[in-house]
């Protein structure tokens, strides 16, 4: 069984490591897993890596095959 890569996610002063997540996810589907930690709409959520905004129709794997993840998420949209 493939290793799956450590995700390093960090929102403001949050950080959340997740080991657990399969690198064939697609980046929309992680940004949903990831609402409940950050308390952000995934709609809402920007991921970077590398400095890149990634694509929620990507793969996690279409980024490299790195084992360890570091993904800054970014709040985006209008406050109510």
């Amino acid at each position: 069984m493939p290793l799956l890569p450590t995700l390093h996610v960090k929102l403001g002063e949050q950080r959340h490591t997740l080991t657990d997540v399969d690198d064939h996810c697609t980046v929309g589907a992680l940004k949903t897993r990831l609402e409940p930690l950050c308390a952000v709409d995934s709609a809402q959520q920007r991921l970077i890596y590398k400095g890149r905004v990634l694509a929620d129709a990507k793969l996690l794997a279409d980024y490299g095959p790195s084992r360890v993840l570091p993904l800054w998420v970014l709040c985006c949209g209008h406050a109510t």
